[in-house]
């Protein structure tokens, strides 16, 4: 999760990255769970960019106590203009977007890869504006990933 924000950090300077909360580590495919964090906070930070009083992005994490197993919950929220309400239903859909020079492939990946790794991903407005992104992971689990076995990937690192 670090290298994540310090990446989207340089590239995009002008907005505050900031984390907070309590990550565990995960098991899964570290590359592929990287991609996706930064698909999330690249494009907050890229909808937080040019904000009038400032673009902000927070990352938080948070451990959920489900039927079926503790979850690691991270949240990525922006100060941006928020996802228009008929853009909700459709942007994990591969080749929608939004943006001029999108591919539409970006949320589609991180949907992907999320429940690849037994996870779900979700959007939604805030009521002070701006978008959250909130993936849900599974702390242990059994079985192989997407690249073959296992491996116990610190979220933050």
């Amino acid at each position: 999760m670090d290298r994540a924000i310090t990446e989207i950090r340089e590239a995009i300077p002008d907005v505050a990255i900031s984390s907070a909360g309590e990550l565990e580590n995960i098991a899964g495919d570290e590359g592929l769970l990287r991609q996706a964090l930064l698909n999330l906070i690249r494009n907050a930070a890229e909808a937080a960019a040019g904000q009038a009083f400032g673009g902000r992005v927070e990352v938080y994490g948070a451990i959920e106590h489900a039927g079926s197993g503790d979850l690691q919950r991270i949240s990525i929220t922006d100060n941006g203009p928020g996802v228009a309400p008929d853009d909700l239903s459709r942007i994990f859909v591969p080749f929608y977007t939004t943006k001029t020079n999108g591919t539409g492939l970006g949320l589609a990946i991180v949907q992907k890869i999320v429940v690849q790794h037994g996870g779900s991903v979700e959007v939604r407005n805030q009521t002070q504006g701006g978008a959250e992104f909130i993936v849900w992971l599974p702390l242990s689990r059994q079985g192989t990933a997407a690249g073959g076995t296992v491996d116990s990937v610190s979220a933050g690192n």
